[in-house]
């Protein structure tokens, strides 16, 4: 399955815009248009960037770069100053998008983050979405977000 990094189409070194894990991710894409550079890219270098493990750029001649993290560590009160900014970017697409194709995955996804009794995870972490990854728990990266 082709997965994807969105950069937005400039002359200059990019940061990654966002990531689709599938084509039917990347259609979803409501923002999506030609002022963005749409490339594929392997699964690993993905799952790196999907994980916050990494963070990946683009130069002008379309050349990715994924840069890893040197030495993670996510804390209890690192987890818990990440989680409410995660739900508050997630509530604005779920309240008013629930005819998205994506919606349903989101809003069990926001659920699970408004519920998450984070005293109850094991620390440190590498980081939440590697935790969750490791763990079988359904995520997206906030990338993924519509």
């Amino acid at each position: 399955m082709a997965k994807y990094f969105i950069f937005r189409n400039t002359s200059e070194t990019e940061n990654v815009h966002a990531i689709a894990e599938s084509d039917a991710e990347k259609n979803s894409f409501f923002w999506l248009d030609n002022s963005l550079k749409v490339l594929e890219v392997s699964d690993t270098d993905f799952d790196k960037v999907q994980t916050a493990k990494a963070d990946a750029t683009c130069d002008s001649s379309n050349n990715i770069i994924v840069t890893d993290h040197d030495s993670l560590s996510c804390d209890k009160a690192a987890l818990d100053a990440h989680i409410p900014h995660l739900i508050e970017r997630i509530e604005q697409y779920v309240l008013y998008n629930e005819t998205h194709s994506m919606w349903e995955g989101w809003n069990n996804y926001y659920n699970y983050l408004k519920n998450l009794d984070t005293s109850s995870l094991t620390y440190p972490m590498i980081t939440w979405e590697d935790y969750c990854k490791t763990n079988s728990i359904h995520f997206k990266s906030i990338l993924q977000l519509p």
